[in-house]
């Protein structure tokens, strides 16, 4: 059986080589309140440590551009403190206020990896981290029926750096659009 530091001395090596393919992910169907299920792809040990630095990666280059009002799956922030915002915007236009609601439904699964991968490289250059982004993207799932799924789109929920994706996207085409459009009339909280 190898050392625990055997395995990670060959994880870096495989990495460093550019050899590192992340092995299928395995679905979990989870049940929704509203009904259907939410599909969770987990995968193994070794995937969740390059994802998990990875993303550590990325939240170091985008978190000092993120906006403020950008609350979700961010270090530091959280749903009472946005809720918290809503309610000071709230106070603050008393005589004059409308609140929207939006949920972008099955936002994680739909991510366009090529428009992702666009934004991306807006602020990263290096082609081997940038192949190791693809290649997280592109992780094939085994369905729960034992079907092997090639992900074309979309950064399944339950991989550690799904949250990081989805907060680059929406960066650039919620935020920075309400920014560049709405900002004048009004406040976005997300």
């Amino acid at each position: 059986m190898a050392k625990p530091t055997a395995n990670v001395e060959n994880l870096v090596d495989q990495i460093q080589r550019g050899g590192w393919r992340p092995k299928p992910s395995r679905e979990k169907l989870i049940p929704k309140p509203t009904g259907g299920f939410r599909p969770l792809a987990i995968g193994c040990l070794e995937d969740k440590i390059v994802q998990n630095l990875c993303g550590k990666i990325l939240e170091a280059i985008y978190e000092p551009i993120f906006h403020r009002h950008s609350f979700g799956f961010r270090p530091g922030k959280n749903t009472h403190q946005a809720i918290a915002r809503l309610h000071q915007e709230i106070r603050l236009r008393k005589d004059g206020c409308t609140v929207v609601e939006m949920d972008i439904e099955k936002f994680f699964n739909n991510i366009n990896h090529e428009k992702l991968m666009e934004l991306i490289k807006l602020r990263i250059t290096d082609q081997h981290f940038l192949r190791l982004i693809k290649r997280m993207l592109k992780n094939s799932i085994l369905s729960e029926d034992g079907e092997l799924k090639l992900n074309e789109v979309g950064a399944p929920q339950g991989s550690p750096i799904s949250p990081i994706f989805s907060n680059i996207y929406l960066h650039y085409i919620l935020d920075q659009w309400f920014e560049d459009n709405w900002a004048a009339k009004g406040q976005i909280i997300r």
